[in-house]
């Protein structure tokens, strides 16, 4: 949520053995090839410190890194050492208290909030949107194909899962610009301020349309959040306020990304995409195989007590980056895990993260992103990346593309 950036030097804190800091700060210089970028880390130690957290903002004197699977596994699974608790800074930030709930929330509080999103999201309801989500795709994909070119991300990445979101949450699609507008703040900003300003745009939007669905339920997702009993009663206003602002940073950002990295790929290997135009049942192992090699979205954890974790001391109040994308890049768990391979099969990784707090919305993006492929590949000749461009990306809470021009015919 905002890429990191050099707002002051950090002060390392002095009980963190210097043989364990990374000589460089990994969150800066990222290029065009974030997730090989990222992987210089590795090379340090599987349990390192960073000078800078992947959140612009957020624990300024730098955080500890785990860069390999069993480590990354280990602690996502220690919930009570390693708590989710404050680990957006989006409150903070703005001098509020609530919580995003379920991801910043510990066991118990986390299932019994994460149960009121549950039926939404469970597999046998998403698929229900899969033929929304190709009529969308082909509407699109229609709108453009006769001009040969496209710059994805505008006309198409952040479009078709946007829509899809605001339909669940029951928001207006005439506001998508600028909705889209506030997500960018919040994830790509290089300043606070920026990143501040999106958040509260969004906050200061949301807490109008929880107001409006107390008043007068509707039957969408955000009605559900508001008015679902809870115990002995009604969510308070700012526990639903921090659910609504994590769906809507979730629903206008993850899937858009992880559209962009899949089709860049399929664009720089036609090799691929070819195989996939002649075998479209393959096409869904080769999302997830995708999902893996372009796992995109960092974790933050807080240490909740002095350990020892894998050979390092923590302290409590420590603060620890779980990037996915390294997680998910293992060779000790994916033999050449860097390079992209259909035939690899199905294999736990990281892409939506790991244990009590994987993705609530992975089935629903993985819908969306099979009906994409499966609609431009059949829609479209062999797409690659227009000549003589470059790829503009970022690194942060999630790794992103911001321009894709997309060539065809």
């Amino acid at each position: 949520m905002g890429i990191a950036a050099d707002v002051a030097r950090p002060i390392i804190p002095a009980h963190i053995p210097p043989e364990l800091v990374l000589p460089f700060d990994p969150w800066q210089n990222l290029g065009d090839r974030p997730h090989e970028a990222l992987a210089r880390a590795q090379g340090f130690g599987r349990v390192v410190y960073s000078p800078s957290h992947h959140i612009i903002g957020y624990a300024p004197n730098g955080a500890w890194m785990v860069t390999r699977a069993k480590e990354a596994r280990d602690l996502l699974l220690d919930t009570g050492t390693f708590s989710s608790q404050h680990t957006t800074g989006i409150a903070e930030v703005l001098g509020e208290t609530f919580k995003l709930s379920p991801i910043e929330a510990d066991p118990p509080e986390h299932g019994i909030s994460r149960t009121l999103l549950n039926p939404v999201f469970l597999p046998q309801n998403v698929r229900k949107l899969d033929g929304k989500a190709r009529e969308r795709a082909t509407s699109l994909v229609h709108g453009f194909a006769g001009r040969g070119e496209c710059e994805f991300m505008q006309d198409f990445a952040k479009i078709l899962p946007s829509e899809l979101f605001l339909d669940l949450l029951g928001l207006p699609h005439n506001r998508l610009a600028e909705f889209l507008h506030w997500e960018e703040l919040i994830m790509d900003s290089t300043t606070l301020e920026g990143r501040v300003l999106g958040l509260r745009a969004v906050a200061d939007y949301l807490r109008g349309e929880i107001a409006a669905r107390r008043a007068n339920p509707t039957d969408d997702v955000l009605s559900l959040v508001v008015n679902t009993p809870v115990g002995d009663g009604l969510r308070s206003l700012d526990e639903c306020l921090g659910t609504a602002l994590l769906l809507y940073i979730a629903g206008l950002d993850t899937v858009v990304n992880a559209l962009a990295w899949q089709f860049r790929y399929l664009a720089e290997h036609p090799a691929d995409q070819e195989r996939l135009r002649a075998d479209p049942a393959g096409i869904p192992r080769a999302v997830d195989e995708m999902f893996r090699a372009f796992s995109m979205v960092s974790l933050t954890r807080r240490v909740t007590r002095h350990t020892e974790f894998h050979g390092v001391l923590m302290r409590a109040g420590d603060v620890v980056s779980i990037p996915t994308a390294l997680a998910s890049r293992d060779d000790d768990e994916f033999a050449d895990a860097s390079r992209v391979d259909f035939d690899r099969g199905p294999r736990r990784h990281f892409a939506f993260g790991y244990g009590p707090h994987i993705c609530i919305g992975m089935h629903l993006a993985k819908v969306e992103i099979v009906a994409s492929i499966q609609t431009w590949l059949s829609e479209l000749p062999p797409f690659r990346i227009k000549p003589n461009t470059e790829i503009e990306c970022s690194g942060g809470a999630v790794l992103s593309v911001h321009r894709l021009p997309l060539v065809w015919g």
